[in-house]
């Protein structure tokens, strides 16, 4: 697949019975990757990243009356869509996400181990999410900071569309995994308990968090 420099999706007033993707499929975005979904209907996830296909640049994503039925990612999908930068998520005004919000990507790291000096950031302005928030990623690793920011927390950002806000689930400032992940640097014993895809790219998590000293013994594999 051909890499493209920056890639930029605007969705306005439609619906897409799919997901929706900020960054390319198995294709590598050189630059930065800015999606923006206004007024827009997905039936699935929605990812400021790409589908197997690595950012090497930052990704934005910005969601402003919208309705999701899965969950947002700021990052990318599969342990290749990693983004190399920063991930960066914006959500306002009466935004409705049914699954997750996450400020990183599903399977797929933000940073490099050897860099680690990337931001996933999450902005939280207005909207209703039926799950939890998630400053890092879903079963990968931020490497670098993470920043959960909701209701008058969020920065003064321009344009910015505040409204009521109602998290059913839980905010955690990190990630899934990735709180997995901090707490086995700092020496102490750790386990992931979580059910991954039996192939290469549920393997390479595995891998990932094996190779930090996380105990992933009970991960359960099929699907």
């Amino acid at each position: 697949m051909a890499a493209t420099d920056n890639a930029t999706l605007n969705v306005n007033s439609a619906n897409v019975l799919g997901s929706v993707y900020g960054g390319g499929n198995m294709a590598a975005v050189n630059s930065d990757t800015h999606l923006t979904l206004t007024g827009a209907s997905i039936t699935t996830n929605v990812y400021g990243g790409g589908n197997e296909g690595v950012v090497l640049g930052d990704t934005y994503a910005k969601i402003t009356d919208s309705n999701i039925d899965g969950s947002v990612y700021a990052g990318g999908n599969g342990a290749t869509a990693i983004v190399s930068g920063n991930t960066n998520l914006i959500i306002e005004g009466t935004t409705n996400i049914e699954g997750h919000a996450f400020g990183g990507g599903n399977q797929a790291a933000t940073g490099t181990e050897a860099a680690n000096d990337s931001v996933s950031t999450v902005n939280i302005a207005g909207g209703t999410i039926g799950g939890n928030v998630y400053g890092g990623a879903n079963t990968s690793v931020v490497y670098g900071v993470t920043n959960v920011n909701v209701g008058n927390c969020v920065p003064d950002i321009a344009n910015l569309k505040k409204d009521d806000i109602v998290i059913y689930g839980t905010v955690f400032g990190g990630g899934e995994a990735n709180v997995s992940v901090s707490l086995a640097n700092f020496g102490m014993d750790t386990k992931f308990v979580s059910k991954l895809p039996s192939h290469e790219i549920g393997q390479s998590v595995v891998n990932a968090l094996r190779s930090v000293g996380v105990d992933t013994s009970d991960i359960v594999r099929g699907g």
